[in-house]
Protein backbone atom coordinates (compact mmCIF):
# COMPACT_ATOMS: atom_id res chain seq x y z
CA UNK A 1 0.00 0.00 0.00
CA UNK A 2 1.25 3.45 -1.18
CA UNK A 3 1.38 5.58 2.36
CA UNK A 4 3.06 8.88 1.19
CA UNK A 5 4.25 10.09 -2.37
CA UNK A 6 7.10 13.20 -2.34
CA UNK A 7 7.35 14.36 -6.15
CA UNK A 8 9.44 17.74 -6.68
CA UNK A 9 10.74 19.27 -9.76
CA UNK A 10 8.88 17.05 -12.30
CA UNK A 11 7.13 18.87 -15.08
CA UNK A 12 4.78 21.75 -13.85
CA UNK A 13 4.99 20.31 -10.12
CA UNK A 14 7.47 22.22 -8.26
CA UNK A 15 7.08 20.58 -4.40
CA UNK A 16 4.18 18.02 -3.23
CA UNK A 17 4.03 15.53 -0.65
CA UNK A 18 0.99 13.55 -0.74
CA UNK A 19 0.12 10.86 2.56
CA UNK A 20 -2.55 8.37 1.90
CA UNK A 21 -4.62 6.10 3.93
CA UNK A 22 -6.54 2.97 3.51
CA UNK A 23 -9.31 2.36 1.03
CA UNK A 24 -9.84 4.31 -1.56
CA UNK A 25 -8.16 7.43 -2.94
CA UNK A 26 -9.32 9.90 -5.78
CA UNK A 27 -7.12 13.03 -7.33
CA UNK A 28 -9.47 15.41 -9.34
CA UNK A 29 -8.36 18.77 -10.33
CA UNK A 30 -8.63 21.09 -13.41
CA UNK A 31 -7.57 19.86 -16.78
CA UNK A 32 -3.72 20.79 -17.13
CA UNK A 33 -3.47 20.67 -13.22
CA UNK A 34 -1.33 17.37 -13.11
CA UNK A 35 -3.03 14.29 -12.30
CA UNK A 36 -0.86 11.88 -14.92
CA UNK A 37 1.99 13.78 -13.79
CA UNK A 38 1.56 11.72 -10.47
CA UNK A 39 1.12 8.68 -12.68
CA UNK A 40 4.15 9.22 -14.25
CA UNK A 41 5.82 9.62 -11.33
CA UNK A 42 4.67 6.29 -9.57
CA UNK A 43 6.00 4.69 -12.78
CA UNK A 44 9.11 6.00 -11.96
CA UNK A 45 9.33 4.47 -9.10
CA UNK A 46 8.65 0.91 -10.24
CA UNK A 47 11.23 1.53 -12.98
CA UNK A 48 9.83 3.51 -16.01
CA UNK A 49 11.88 5.38 -18.55
CA UNK A 50 13.76 8.27 -17.24
CA UNK A 51 14.16 11.19 -19.10
CA UNK A 52 15.71 14.99 -18.34
CA UNK A 53 12.27 16.42 -20.22
CA UNK A 54 10.68 15.80 -17.05
CA UNK A 55 13.07 18.17 -14.75
CA UNK A 56 10.69 21.06 -13.79
CA UNK A 57 12.46 23.99 -15.73
CA UNK A 58 14.76 25.84 -14.10
CA UNK A 59 15.71 23.10 -11.61
CA UNK A 60 18.34 20.79 -11.86
CA UNK A 61 17.22 17.49 -11.00
CA UNK A 62 13.75 15.91 -10.44
CA UNK A 63 13.20 13.29 -7.10
CA UNK A 64 10.54 11.27 -6.46
CA UNK A 65 9.96 9.11 -3.52
CA UNK A 66 7.09 6.92 -2.39
CA UNK A 67 6.88 5.07 0.96
CA UNK A 68 4.63 1.72 1.24
CA UNK A 69 4.04 -0.44 3.23
CA UNK A 70 4.53 -3.55 3.00
CA UNK A 71 1.85 -6.64 4.10
CA UNK A 72 3.48 -9.79 6.04
CA UNK A 73 2.33 -11.87 3.41
CA UNK A 74 4.26 -10.59 0.39
CA UNK A 75 6.13 -13.38 -0.15
CA UNK A 76 6.60 -12.58 -3.75
CA UNK A 77 8.37 -9.23 -3.33
CA UNK A 78 10.14 -10.36 -0.09
CA UNK A 79 12.12 -12.79 -2.35
CA UNK A 80 12.47 -10.35 -4.71
CA UNK A 81 13.84 -8.20 -1.87
CA UNK A 82 15.98 -11.00 -0.90
CA UNK A 83 17.90 -12.31 -4.06
CA UNK A 84 19.05 -8.28 -4.27
CA UNK A 85 19.70 -7.91 -1.25
CA UNK A 86 17.28 -5.37 0.32
CA UNK A 87 14.99 -6.07 2.99
CA UNK A 88 11.80 -4.37 4.39
CA UNK A 89 11.88 -2.14 7.63
CA UNK A 90 11.30 -3.22 10.98
CA UNK A 91 7.90 -1.36 10.90
CA UNK A 92 6.98 -3.26 7.28
CA UNK A 93 7.92 0.25 5.10
CA UNK A 94 9.62 0.35 1.99
CA UNK A 95 11.24 3.57 1.16
CA UNK A 96 11.67 4.05 -3.13
CA UNK A 97 13.81 7.20 -4.65
CA UNK A 98 14.68 8.06 -8.08
CA UNK A 99 16.35 11.14 -8.82
CA UNK A 100 16.52 12.02 -12.86
CA UNK A 101 19.73 14.80 -13.16
CA UNK A 102 20.18 17.57 -16.02
CA UNK A 103 23.53 16.00 -17.13
CA UNK A 104 21.52 12.71 -17.65
CA UNK A 105 22.40 11.06 -14.39
CA UNK A 106 20.14 8.80 -13.20
CA UNK A 107 19.66 7.52 -9.78
CA UNK A 108 17.65 4.73 -7.88
CA UNK A 109 17.43 3.84 -3.95
CA UNK A 110 15.46 1.68 -2.12
CA UNK A 111 15.81 2.22 1.75
CA UNK A 112 18.56 4.51 1.01
CA UNK A 113 20.60 1.54 -0.43
CA UNK A 114 21.34 2.42 -4.41
CA UNK A 115 20.29 0.00 -6.64
CA UNK A 116 19.37 -0.41 -10.71
CA UNK A 117 16.92 0.47 -12.01
CA UNK A 118 16.41 -3.12 -13.46
CA UNK A 119 15.22 -3.62 -9.53
CA UNK A 120 12.85 -1.27 -9.09
CA UNK A 121 11.29 -3.13 -12.17
CA UNK A 122 11.13 -6.27 -10.60
CA UNK A 123 10.04 -4.61 -7.23
CA UNK A 124 7.31 -2.41 -8.90
CA UNK A 125 5.99 -6.20 -10.51
CA UNK A 126 5.07 -7.21 -7.17
CA UNK A 127 4.12 -4.12 -5.71
CA UNK A 128 1.55 -1.94 -7.61
CA UNK A 129 -0.67 -2.52 -10.78
CA UNK A 130 -0.91 1.03 -12.82
CA UNK A 131 -3.86 1.08 -15.64
CA UNK A 132 -4.45 3.99 -18.02
CA UNK A 133 -7.72 6.11 -18.58
CA UNK A 134 -10.36 4.46 -19.43
CA UNK A 135 -8.26 1.08 -20.68
CA UNK A 136 -11.16 -0.96 -19.56
CA UNK A 137 -12.93 0.52 -22.32
CA UNK A 138 -11.16 -1.59 -24.57
CA UNK A 139 -12.13 -5.16 -22.49
CA UNK A 140 -15.61 -4.52 -24.64
CA UNK A 141 -14.14 -4.68 -27.67
CA UNK A 142 -14.33 -8.73 -29.13
CA UNK A 143 -11.13 -8.02 -30.96
CA UNK A 144 -9.20 -6.72 -27.87
CA UNK A 145 -10.37 -10.06 -26.16
CA UNK A 146 -9.61 -12.29 -28.87
CA UNK A 147 -5.73 -10.31 -28.93
CA UNK A 148 -5.96 -11.13 -24.75
CA UNK A 149 -6.51 -14.39 -25.18
CA UNK A 150 -4.02 -15.28 -27.88
CA UNK A 151 -1.60 -13.21 -26.09
CA UNK A 152 -1.71 -15.23 -23.07
CA UNK A 153 -1.83 -18.21 -25.27
CA UNK A 154 1.17 -17.28 -26.82
CA UNK A 155 -0.45 -17.72 -29.88
CA UNK A 156 -0.46 -14.31 -31.72
CA UNK A 157 2.53 -15.15 -34.14
CA UNK A 158 0.58 -18.44 -35.10
CA UNK A 159 -2.73 -16.28 -35.41
CA UNK A 160 -0.80 -13.81 -38.12
CA UNK A 161 0.44 -16.76 -39.79
CA UNK A 162 -2.40 -18.23 -39.97
CA UNK A 163 -5.08 -15.02 -41.39
CA UNK A 164 -1.94 -15.15 -44.45
CA UNK A 165 -2.27 -18.88 -45.16
CA UNK A 166 -6.40 -18.47 -45.00
CA UNK A 167 -6.61 -15.37 -47.21
CA UNK A 168 -3.78 -17.01 -49.59
CA UNK A 169 -6.11 -20.21 -49.39
CA UNK A 170 -9.51 -18.19 -50.30
CA UNK A 171 -7.63 -16.66 -53.40
CA UNK A 172 -6.45 -20.16 -54.84
CA UNK A 173 -9.98 -21.44 -53.92
CA UNK A 174 -11.69 -19.45 -56.24
CA UNK A 175 -8.85 -19.09 -59.21
CA UNK A 176 -9.11 -22.74 -58.94
CA UNK A 177 -12.50 -22.83 -59.49
CA UNK A 178 -12.82 -20.42 -62.06
CA UNK A 179 -9.90 -23.09 -64.02
CA UNK A 180 -12.69 -25.78 -63.83
CA UNK A 181 -14.96 -24.47 -64.78
CA UNK A 182 -17.45 -25.09 -61.85
CA UNK A 183 -20.59 -22.60 -61.35
CA UNK A 184 -19.43 -19.77 -62.78
CA UNK A 185 -22.77 -18.18 -62.39
CA UNK A 186 -22.04 -18.76 -58.55
CA UNK A 187 -18.69 -17.01 -58.75
CA UNK A 188 -19.86 -14.11 -59.88
CA UNK A 189 -22.29 -14.05 -57.52
CA UNK A 190 -20.69 -14.41 -54.85
CA UNK A 191 -17.83 -11.37 -55.99
CA UNK A 192 -20.84 -9.14 -56.36
CA UNK A 193 -22.15 -10.09 -52.97
CA UNK A 194 -18.21 -9.24 -51.68
CA UNK A 195 -18.07 -5.99 -53.77
CA UNK A 196 -21.37 -4.76 -52.15
CA UNK A 197 -20.85 -5.73 -48.84
CA UNK A 198 -17.59 -3.79 -48.66
CA UNK A 199 -19.12 -0.84 -50.74
CA UNK A 200 -21.90 -0.54 -47.94
CA UNK A 201 -19.19 -0.65 -45.16
CA UNK A 202 -17.95 2.62 -46.94
CA UNK A 203 -14.07 1.88 -45.73
CA UNK A 204 -11.53 4.57 -46.86
CA UNK A 205 -8.18 4.02 -47.87
CA UNK A 206 -5.68 4.58 -44.78
CA UNK A 207 -8.65 4.09 -42.78
CA UNK A 208 -7.56 1.50 -40.42
CA UNK A 209 -4.01 3.58 -39.66
CA UNK A 210 -6.02 6.86 -38.91
CA UNK A 211 -8.94 5.08 -36.28
CA UNK A 212 -5.87 2.90 -34.55
CA UNK A 213 -4.26 7.09 -34.30
CA UNK A 214 -7.89 8.07 -33.38
CA UNK A 215 -8.25 5.18 -30.92
CA UNK A 216 -4.95 5.39 -29.18
CA UNK A 217 -5.18 9.23 -28.59
CA UNK A 218 -8.60 9.22 -27.12
CA UNK A 219 -7.14 5.94 -25.12
CA UNK A 220 -5.24 8.37 -23.45
CA UNK A 221 -6.44 11.90 -24.06
CA UNK A 222 -6.10 13.17 -20.58
CA UNK A 223 -2.39 12.29 -19.98
CA UNK A 224 -1.83 13.63 -23.87
CA UNK A 225 -3.32 16.83 -22.32
CA UNK A 226 -1.38 17.06 -19.32
CA UNK A 227 2.11 16.01 -21.10
CA UNK A 228 1.39 18.87 -23.76
CA UNK A 229 0.24 21.35 -20.85
CA UNK A 230 3.58 20.38 -19.55
CA UNK A 231 5.82 21.16 -22.36
CA UNK A 232 4.15 24.22 -23.37
CA UNK A 233 4.49 25.91 -19.70
CA UNK A 234 8.64 24.85 -20.18
CA UNK A 235 8.81 26.24 -23.49
CA UNK A 236 6.89 29.64 -23.01
CA UNK A 237 5.17 30.37 -19.56
CA UNK A 238 7.27 32.39 -17.72
CA UNK A 239 10.73 33.95 -17.04
CA UNK A 240 12.63 30.63 -16.28
CA UNK A 241 10.58 29.18 -19.05
CA UNK A 242 12.45 27.97 -22.61
CA UNK A 243 11.66 31.30 -24.22
CA UNK A 244 12.28 33.19 -21.37
CA UNK A 245 15.73 32.13 -20.84
CA UNK A 246 16.15 32.63 -24.32
CA UNK A 247 14.71 36.01 -24.59
CA UNK A 248 16.93 36.75 -21.69
CA UNK A 249 20.01 35.82 -23.46
CA UNK A 250 19.36 38.16 -26.25
CA UNK A 251 19.52 41.15 -23.90
CA UNK A 252 22.65 39.96 -22.77
CA UNK A 253 23.93 39.66 -25.80
CA UNK A 254 22.41 43.26 -27.07
CA UNK A 255 24.29 44.54 -24.21
CA UNK A 256 27.60 42.92 -25.36
CA UNK A 257 27.18 43.92 -28.86
CA UNK A 258 28.40 47.15 -28.74
CA UNK A 259 31.50 45.95 -27.77
CA UNK A 260 32.01 43.62 -30.22
CA UNK A 261 30.09 43.56 -33.04
CA UNK A 262 30.68 40.15 -34.31
CA UNK A 263 27.81 39.35 -31.51
CA UNK A 264 25.31 40.13 -33.88
CA UNK A 265 24.70 37.21 -35.98
CA UNK A 266 24.55 35.21 -32.36
CA UNK A 267 21.77 37.97 -31.30
CA UNK A 268 19.85 37.49 -34.52
CA UNK A 269 20.21 34.13 -34.40
CA UNK A 270 18.34 33.80 -30.39
CA UNK A 271 16.11 36.33 -31.94
CA UNK A 272 14.71 33.64 -34.58
CA UNK A 273 15.33 31.03 -31.79
CA UNK A 274 12.42 32.90 -29.47
CA UNK A 275 9.95 33.69 -32.32
CA UNK A 276 10.68 29.64 -33.19
CA UNK A 277 9.70 28.58 -29.42
CA UNK A 278 6.87 30.85 -29.27
CA UNK A 279 5.51 29.27 -32.07
CA UNK A 280 5.69 25.88 -31.25
CA UNK A 281 4.08 26.65 -27.80
CA UNK A 282 0.96 28.06 -29.26
CA UNK A 283 0.83 25.20 -31.51
CA UNK A 284 1.44 22.89 -28.90
CA UNK A 285 -1.62 24.89 -27.06
CA UNK A 286 -4.10 24.62 -30.13
CA UNK A 287 -3.48 21.05 -30.66
CA UNK A 288 -3.86 20.73 -26.65
CA UNK A 289 -7.43 22.64 -26.81
CA UNK A 290 -8.64 20.54 -30.06
CA UNK A 291 -7.97 17.02 -28.09
CA UNK A 292 -11.24 15.26 -27.80
CA UNK A 293 -11.64 13.39 -24.32
CA UNK A 294 -14.48 11.36 -25.17
CA UNK A 295 -15.47 7.98 -24.00
CA UNK A 296 -18.90 8.02 -26.10
CA UNK A 297 -16.25 9.01 -29.26
CA UNK A 298 -14.20 6.26 -28.16
CA UNK A 299 -16.89 3.60 -28.14
CA UNK A 300 -17.78 4.58 -31.67
CA UNK A 301 -13.79 4.43 -33.07
CA UNK A 302 -13.73 1.02 -31.09
CA UNK A 303 -16.60 -0.04 -33.17
CA UNK A 304 -15.45 0.76 -36.48
CA UNK A 305 -12.46 -0.52 -35.92
CA UNK A 306 -13.55 -3.74 -35.02
CA UNK A 307 -15.25 -4.10 -38.33
CA UNK A 308 -12.61 -2.61 -40.28
CA UNK A 309 -10.30 -5.31 -38.62
CA UNK A 310 -13.35 -8.22 -39.68
CA UNK A 311 -13.52 -7.10 -43.37
CA UNK A 312 -9.60 -7.31 -43.68
CA UNK A 313 -9.68 -10.52 -42.04
CA UNK A 314 -12.34 -11.60 -44.31
CA UNK A 315 -11.13 -10.00 -47.48
CA UNK A 316 -7.13 -9.10 -46.65
CA UNK A 317 -4.98 -9.30 -45.48
CA UNK A 318 -4.36 -5.69 -45.99
CA UNK A 319 -7.06 -2.44 -46.84
CA UNK A 320 -5.58 -2.30 -50.21
CA UNK A 321 -5.86 -6.09 -50.99
CA UNK A 322 -9.56 -5.52 -50.04
CA UNK A 323 -10.45 -2.21 -51.53
CA UNK A 324 -9.06 -3.75 -54.96
CA UNK A 325 -12.30 -6.09 -55.07
CA UNK A 326 -13.79 -2.46 -55.20
CA UNK A 327 -11.65 -0.60 -58.05
CA UNK A 328 -10.88 -3.91 -60.27
CA UNK A 329 -13.44 -6.91 -59.39
CA UNK A 330 -12.61 -7.58 -62.89
CA UNK A 331 -9.34 -9.12 -62.22
CA UNK A 332 -10.87 -11.60 -59.23
CA UNK A 333 -12.96 -13.10 -61.82
CA UNK A 334 -10.31 -13.42 -64.19
CA UNK A 335 -9.73 -17.25 -66.02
Amino acid sequence: MLMELHVKNLAVIDDLRLEFGAGLTVLSGDEGAGKSLLVDALCLLTGGKASTALIRSGAASTLVEGIFHVPPDSSDLASVLEEAGLGIEADGSLIIAREIHEQGKNMARVNGRAVPVSILREIGQNLMDIHSQMEHLSLLNSQRQMDLLDGYGELLPLRSNLDGKVSKLHKIARELGLMSGESPERERELLEYQVAEIDRANIQPGEDEALEREYRILQRAQELKEQCYAAGSMLYADERSAAGLAHQAVKALQRATPIDPALQSQVEGLESAVVELEEIARGLSCYTEAIEDSPERLQQVEERLDLVRQFKRKYGPTLEDMLRLLTKPEENSRV
